[in-house]
């Protein structure tokens, strides 16, 4: 499934794209989509 993503979506630079493609793929616990959400967060705020 990850090949059918061009290159250019995994690259974007752009600032109202926050949550990359397939990220649930990483996500796999609680704990891992609450520092997640705080990273987002965190970016969102020093913009």
């Amino acid at each position: 499934m990850a090949e059918d993503i061009p290159l250019e979506a995994l690259q974007s630079a752009d600032s109202k794209v926050a949550v990359p493609p397939l990220v649930g793929a990483l996500l796999k616990n609680e704990q891992d989509t609450t520092l997640f959400e705080k990273l987002v967060f965190m970016n969102q705020r020093n913009r």
